[in-house]
């Protein structure tokens, strides 16, 4: 039964092998391109096998679709050297198979587009399949299949003529895969424009026979631009394995993708100049977004990106892991040139430099006269190592151009050589060197494998545990800089070998760093020339020997004279620093300790409680007056009501209301006599010039407020002229009207405005009135004459005053005497008392 199964089997692949491999017919006449005048087809092909001998594209719109087993063969090319070729040409080709025996799929000419989507190229060694002159080519998930499967070999893919072009590769997979010769994947040195879009490349390898160790293995030749791509176990990745990447004018953008296990294979003697195995580019930009470099190495310099351009290398939001270069410069980045070299969000861990003789930056060497900018940095476990020297465990630099840290934090890092170990973090030779808020914890700078005497020499010393500084420029500086639990033997925190100027330290703090063989626990400097300390500290830190100073030591004073002045010195050179370390903790050779130039705290600074205790209390203070400030803007000037009356105005607020309670005391008078409404509608009734009497004798006259008192006086003035007597025989109420009634006796009796006016036959009583005690009768027994008019002397803005006229109307209600039953009973005499 199984043997029956398998038979079945082998005949169905037999049948599908004879389908494939039937000749069909020729493409040129399935397509009918002989007919005059065609310029687009699009046409479906069967399964089986078309030949050709080349077809002249050149302006014509061609779409070609097969199936699984539909291929496609040139026959002979001799005159076209290509199945399709043309300018101005627009090809589709889709879902087809292509044998690969020495002749190119196509040629894409000037002002011509091939699209490659779906395809298959079949063969032993596949290469030389398209040559882009000046057109663009699309390959879409193409697939790569063997006649040999042992002999899995590829070549230039894709190469650029003369005009160059554009390639996109995209959904692509190569894996398992013999690079054969000294030709990449994409891109063969020509001016050129590629574009990598999701793809895959796993395990490809150089040929060791047919490829030669000096081969190009820089990214040089075209821009490029690689997105959402991973390279697995792949050899020369940019340098030269599947692309190129930079021209002299061009530059490579990759975002988003991963490099893992990668490698460079190209070998180099550590004597000889890097440049001798690469191409010097004069310009050109790289930059890197959002990738991983995890497990890459290198035999040459920069174990994952080496970069020699004028240009500028960014990189942003990366993450370099396990990166090694065994060429021995910079474990992770190799870069030379006068360009820039900026690094942002990235994390450099267990990155090594080694090598035979040198190693020299463990992630980052950076080398020239060009900038360095580093910010939002972090670098975990980086060594480097050489059996002779060990130069910058994390970074080395040397130039003279401007380099720059800021938010950067070193950890465990550490450098060893057998003769010269320096600078356990960083190695800086040259340049303007700026660090601000940066952290190096627990690094080493070590000598190994050598004897006691050695250790002792100037050629075996191990300097600077976490830096190590030699001829910096005018300018630099260090700013809020943490140097922790670093060892030396010379300078646990920081080696200043020389500077052109004083090197400012700016609130730079210094713990439990060790300086094992000589003095400088925290700094070693050459002489007092080239540190000015302030709001520096230092705490723990040791230097071991018997005339060594344990936080600051000096080899040499600096100064050629025979009576240096300490005092200034110490003014030069130290400002508001102290110290908790044991004594001795600043040594000058030739001059001997200096006890009082690190006291225990700054002159005049209270102890930590005092300043605690200080920081508590004017926190305190500074919450009540926000709350009072509050509570007064809320609740009396922010909104005036009857609780803001009792709160302010009865306390005598005067600044509350625009510096008068009139309104408080109107706006309560109001709501006791149980007016309704909110309080700004009360506001609205009550102004400042009409406020109640009861208002101002309940309310304001308590506080004795000033606006009330003039109120009171406005308000006895207006009685006096509302209610005249009979010689003056006339008044004027709030609407200027004048009213006035005889008597029987020929008394003038005055009515207010607001008086019971009553009508003839009426019940009602007339209303009684009060004599005004102030007034003064006139003697005159007749019918007095009309007063003068009234003076107009306005005291109070908002009462006002009208003159009198002789011709004003009196009421003629009035101009009779009243009805008999209502009249007065009483004469002069009776209505005076």
């Amino acid at each position: 039964m199984q043997s029956s199964h398998f038979t079945a089997l082998l005949f169905f692949i037999c049948i599908v092998n004879v389908s494939a491999e039937a000749i069909v017919g020729t493409l040129e006449g399935t397509l009918e391109l002989e007919i005059t005048g065609v310029k687009k087809k699009i046409a479906h092909l069967g399964e089986g096998r078309y030949i050709t001998n080349g077809i002249n594209v050149a302006y014509k719109h061609i779409s070609l679709h097969g199936s699984k087993y539909t291929e496609i063969q040139a026959v002979d090319t001799v005159n076209l050297n290509a199945m399709f070729i043309g300018e101005e040409a627009d090809i589709y080709l889709q879902n087809l198979r292509f044998k690969s025996i020495g002749n190119l799929v196509a040629i894409v000419e000037r002002k011509s587009q091939l699209a490659f989507v779906d395809n298959i190229l079949i063969g032993t060694t596949i290469r030389n399949c398209f040559e882009v002159d000046g057109g663009e080519l699309i390959l879409s998930n193409l697939k790569l299949e063997f006649e040999i499967n042992d002999e899995r070999r590829v070549s230039n893919l894709v190469n650029f003529g003369e005009l160059g072009g554009n390639l996109h590769v995209q959904k692509t997979s190569i894996e398992q895969v013999i690079i054969d010769g000294d030709i990449q994947l994409f891109g063969d040195g020509i001016q050129s424009q590629i574009s990598l879009t999701n793809c895959k490349f796993t395990q490809l390898h150089f040929d060791r026979i047919s490829s030669s160790n000096f081969a190009s293995n820089i990214i040089g030749q075209g821009n490029v631009i690689i997105q959402d791509c991973a390279f697995i176990d792949v050899e020369n990745a940019l340098e030269g394995g599947v692309v190129n990447g930079l021209n002299t004018n061009g530059s490579l953008q990759v975002v988003g993708s991963l490099f893992k296990s990668c490698y460079n294979t190209k070998h180099i003697n550590e004597g000889i100049s890097n440049k001798g195995y690469h191409t010097d580019i004069s310009s050109g930009d790289a930059r890197f977004s959002d990738v991983t470099f995890e497990g890459c190495s290198s035999q040459n310099f920069g174990g994952s990106i080496s970069f020699i351009s004028n240009g500028k290398l960014s990189l942003s939001d990366v993450r370099i892991r396990t990166s090694t270069s065994y060429g021995s410069k910079g474990g992770a980045i190799y870069f030379e040139g006068s360009g820039k070299l900026s690094i942002s969000d990235v994390s450099f861990k267990e990155c090594r430099s080694q090598g035979q003789l040198i190693g020299q930056g463990g992630a980052i060497y950076f080398a020239g006269s060009g900038n360095l900018s580093l910010s939002d940095v972090s670098f975990k476990e980086c060594i480097s190592n050489g059996q002779l020297t060990g130069q910058g465990g994390a970074i080395y630099i040397e130039g003279a151009g401007y380099h720059k840290m800021s938010d950067i934090s070193f950890a465990d890092c550490s450098v060893s050589g057998n003769e010269i170990s320096e600078g356990g973090i960083i190695y800086s030779k040259g340049g303007q060197n700026k660090f601000s808020d940066v952290s190096f914890k627990r690094s080493s700078a070590i000598i190994t494998e050598s004897s006691q005497s050695n250790i002792d020499a100037d050629q075996s010393s191990a300097l600077g545990g976490g830096i190590m500084a030699i001829d910096w420029l005018n300018g630099s500086a260090l700013s809020d800089v943490s140097f922790t639990s670093c060892v030396a033997g010379c300078g646990g925190g920081i080696y200043l070998d020389s500077a052109s100027d004083r090197i400012k330290f700016s609130d730079v703090r210094f713990y439990d760093n060790i300086a094992s063989v000589s003095g400088g626990g925290g700094i070693f400097a050459r002489d007092t020339n080239i540190v000015y300390l302030r709001y520096c500290k230092f705490s723990g830190n040791q230097g071991y020997g018997s005339e060594n100073g344990n936080d600051i030591h000096f080899s040499e004073l600096g100064l050629n004279t025979e009576h240096p002045d300490m005092l200034q010195i110490k003014k030069d050179m130290i400002y508001k620093s102290k110290s908790s370390s044991a004594e001795t903790r600043v040594y000058i050779v030739g001059i001997g300790s200096l006890y009082d130039w690190l006291p225990d705290r700054y002159q005049g600074e209270w102890p930590v409680w005092a300043q605690i205790t200080m920081n508590v209390v004017a926190v305190v203070v500074v919450f009540i007056v926000i709350v009072l400030c509050i509570c007064c803007c809320c609740k009396c000037c922010g909104m005036c009501c009857s609780s803001c009356c009792g709160a302010c105005c009865f306390k005598g607020c005067l600044l509350c209301c625009n510096n008068c309670c009139l309104h408080c005391c109107c706006c309560k008078c109001s709501s006791n006599n149980g007016t309704k409404g909110n309080d700004r509608a009360i506001l609205n009734r009550y102004n400042k010039g009409h406020c109640c009497e009861s208002c101002c004798q309940g309310c304001c006259k308590q506080s004795g407020d000033q606006c009330c008192q003039k109120q009171r006086t406005i308000d006895n003035s207006n009685q006096n002229q509302q209610y005249r007597t009979a010689e003056e025989g006339q008044y004027y109420d709030k609407n200027n009207q004048q009213m006035q009634q005889r008597n029987g006796n020929g008394i003038v009796v005055v009515v207010s405005d607001n008086a019971y006016v009553p009508q003839y036959g009426a019940k009602q009583p007339y209303p009684t009135l009060q004599a005004n005690p102030a007034y003064q009768y006139s003697s005159q027994q007749n019918q007095p004459s009309i007063p003068p008019p009234l003076q107009h002397n306005n005291d109070n803005p908002q009462v006002q005053y009208n003159p009198y006229s002789p011709q004003q109307q009196v009421n003629p209600i009035f101009s009779q005497p009243p009805p008999q039953n209502l009249q007065m009973p009483f004469g002069k005499e009776d209505f005076l008392q």
